[in-house]
């Protein structure tokens, strides 16, 4: 993660534990209360955050971890992402955290 001072738009904040994200992650991604996304990943793989068609709620909490082959993972990243249309907002190619914003399908509007 940057510095506080350095965060981009749209990232309410950026923490990282245990050295940071490593070459594989179980990443989950959530609003606190419905998970959207929760699986093991390789750095650089693409991952489609969605909620079946409905829009996106207005906070995400990206939690990655290193896999523990079945044991408790070791947490090396939490991010909170801001992600409505009125605030910081998110924007194409940025950095949050580990995760990069590469592309964006809003239903209303297309690519």
């Amino acid at each position: 993660c940057p510095p506080e001072d350095e965060l981009p738009p749209g990232i309410k904040s950026c923490s990282d534990f245990n050295g940071g994200p490593q070459v594989m992650a179980d990443i989950t991604i959530s609003n606190g209360m419905k998970m959207f996304i929760d699986g093991t990943f390789m750095a650089g793989a693409e991952i489609c955050v969605s909620d079946n068609g409905a829009a996106l709620p207005e906070e995400l909490f990206v939690f990655i971890n290193t896999p523990m082959g079945g044991m408790s993972p070791t947490p090396t990243q939490l991010s909170i992402i801001d992600s409505t249309c009125s605030g910081q907002g998110l924007t194409l190619l940025t950095s949050y955290g580990s995760l990069n914003l590469v592309h964006y399908i809003n239903s209303c509007q297309g690519d």
